[in-house]
């Protein structure tokens, strides 16, 4: 009989008031910190996939990076590089460039002239 009073009595205090607005707040407490710390996976799991992206762009511009050491390497590479630099030619070669033809443009419509100017004008050819 004792052991059940005992246990009656551990309820009452578990399910008083106080002792569930106690457990209420550190559900809240705990539950924050589950929430930042899924928004902190979020936030990594991004800026992984950010950085995968970089280093996948950087992987194909050291492919192609390596590909013109290597086209450099050679004297015709050498000579193409500095034929599209410099714009040269080897000797026996022919040179030519193609020039745009310069266009103007030609106002073909007038400026309209402000009230005052049109006033004064025809004030000027009465006398």
């Amino acid at each position: 009989m004792k052991e059940l009073q005992n246990k009656q009595k551990f309820r009452r205090v578990i399910y008083s008031t106080p002792s569930l607005l106690i457990i209420f707040i550190l559900v809240l407490i705990f539950g924050r910190g589950v929430w930042g710390a899924i928004n902190k996976q979020r936030a990594s799991s991004e800026k992984r996939d950010e950085i995968e992206m970089k280093i996948t762009s950087l992987e194909a511009r050291e492919v192609e990076l390596r590909a013109n050491i290597t086209k450099l390497g050679t004297e015709e590479g050498i000579k193409e590089e500095i034929k599209s630099k410099f714009n040269v030619s080897e000797e026996g070669e022919n040179f030519i460039v193609i020039v745009d033809p310069v266009e103007t443009d030609v106002a073909t419509t007038t400026i309209p002239r402000p009230w005052y100017d049109k006033w004064w004008n025809g004030l000027r050819n009465l006398w």
